[in-house]
């Protein structure tokens, strides 16, 4: 969230989500972000991305066909790496 911030995306708001609020509180000090809560799956992390965005389509930030940029950890095997995913939303 805070790499996301320094790049001061300015028609893209940033959404990041943490597994408990006083992280998620934390974040409000990087510019652009808007923090959120969701319970994370480490085993699954796609689980984790889904509930995020169910979240945000839920309270009306996103919506079908949106087009969402996602920086998220995914399993690889044995081994769990980053990655930037884009995504059109169904």
């Amino acid at each position: 969230a805070r790499f996301v911030s320094w790049l001061r995306p300015a028609h893209s708001p940033a959404y990041a989500f943490a597994d408990r609020w006083p992280l998620a509180d934390s974040l409000t000090l990087c510019r652009s972000v808007h923090p959120g809560v969701v319970a994370f799956s480490h085993e699954r992390p796609e689980q984790t991305v889904d509930a995020a965005i169910r979240q945000l389509l839920e309270q009306g930030r996103l919506k079908r066909g949106d087009t969402v940029v996602i920086l998220t950890t995914v399993s690889a095997g044995d081994r769990l790496v980053d990655a930037v995913k884009m995504r059109v939303l169904e």
